[in-house]
């Protein structure tokens, strides 16, 4: 960074300015070394982070490209969180660079902060499917643990020779990493494992997302069991050697084998993507106010 600035005054002040704005605006907390990273591999001709490619020609390139490159990171960050991405589930910064390269080279991304980017377009809906399908991947996979220069530098060329408005290269980066360490593809055993994940994880999150595809920006959406976890917990309120007892007997009218009752009191089943989905919040809360109304009904007996 003092290499840089010295090379254009207003260089820090306007990275820091930049990485103030996202962490205020959409709580991903980002630093200088993310937005230089983007800047190398958006403009620059070598996307490893090293003194030489900071020099004068590139700076000048950089405060050239400025505007540009500040409003392309800004605004994809305020798409991921509207697209239900926050701080806590995206745990690879890095992965959002190739997200803002795209955006810059078809120049949508002056458009990709509004509510109805990839919404109401059908042109702009694959695009958006196919660039969280490989968010979300590239997550679930740990695809940016380690060393990501040549991952970067890959996805770059792929990116560069691929994409155009109505087309984000997933099938083009697949073919790029097919049997390499960063492979895409997700076997019958990694799926297996994956169907383990439980309520709340990020694992969770990424195959919801995955299952469940493009949000609705105006939407709140959140984790909810398919069949409510109340029934497969124990009742704390009675004294704790009953519990388990009268768990078994709540469950034996619904499942007689006794085989159903053992897999129904594992939370690996029942807490799991098993038994998961991706809810509107109002629609949550609308379906446990019938629930409590429907219990409440049955008490008084009207």
């Amino acid at each position: 960074m003092a290499i840089a600035s010295s090379n254009w005054e207003d260089m820090r002040d306007n990275v820091e300015q930049l990485v103030t704005q996202v962490n205020t605006n959409t709580g991903f907390h980002i630093d200088k070394d993310l937005v230089l990273r983007t800047f190398l591999v958006c403009y620059g001709k070598d996307v490893k982070f090293k003194v030489e490619n900071f020099g004068k020609s590139q700076v000048d390139i950089l405060a050239q490209h400025w505007s540009t490159l500040s409003s392309a990171i800004s605004n994809t960050f305020t798409f991921l969180q509207r697209q239900g991405f926050d701080d806590r589930t995206l745990r690879a910064r890095n992965a959002v660079i190739p997200i803002v390269q795209y955006f810059i080279q078809t120049n949508q991304f002056a458009d990709i902060d509004k509510t109805t980017f990839g919404q109401i377009s059908t042109a702009q809906q694959p695009v958006v499917e196919d660039i969280l399908k490989w968010l979300n991947i590239s997550l679930l996979k740990g695809i940016f643990g380690g060393q990501t220069d040549n991952l970067l530098s890959g996805l770059r060329d792929v990116i560069r020779k691929s994409s155009t408005p109505t087309h984000f290269p997933l099938k083009e980066i697949r073919i790029r990493f097919k049997d390499t360490r960063k492979d895409y593809s997700l076997g019958q055993e990694a799926i297996e494992g994956l169907l383990e994940s439980e309520y709340g994880t990020h694992e969770a999150t990424y195959i919801l997302h995955l299952l469940h595809g493009r949000l609705d920006p105006a939407l709140h959406y959140e984790q909810d069991h398919l069949y409510p976890a109340s029934f497969f917990k124990e009742d704390e309120s009675l004294p704790k050697k009953e519990r388990k007892a009268a768990l078994q007997k709540k469950l034996s009218e619904v499942f007689p084998d006794p085989e159903d009752i053992d897999f129904a009191m594992d939370p690996r089943n029942w807490n799991s993507v098993l038994n998961l989905q991706l809810l509107e919040k109002r629609e949550n809360m609308r379906l446990l106010l019938f629930s409590w109304v429907s219990w409440w009904v049955g008490v008084v007996g009207c």
